[in-house]
């Protein structure tokens, strides 16, 4: 069974993966809703933008003859 929340406006309980609470229909506050983790989109950037760079060096590289 899905992990349930507990709604600040109705004291209803509702699941993890809702933006608006089923019984009330209040929008649900940002610390009440199952967010990705900080850690997460740090390392997608990082792996970004390595990505990039690396794309621009192989693009200099071709550019200058080297490739």
């Amino acid at each position: 069974m899905a992990k349930m929340n507990h709604c600040s406006n109705c004291d209803e309980d509702y699941p993890n993966d809702v933006l608006v609470c089923p019984e009330c229909k209040a929008i649900l506050q940002e610390h009440e809703r199952a967010g990705t983790p900080l850690w997460v989109i740090i390392v997608l950037v990082i792996i970004v933008v390595a990505l990039f760079g690396y794309a621009c060096v192989l693009g200099y590289q071709v550019f200058r003859g080297m490739g």
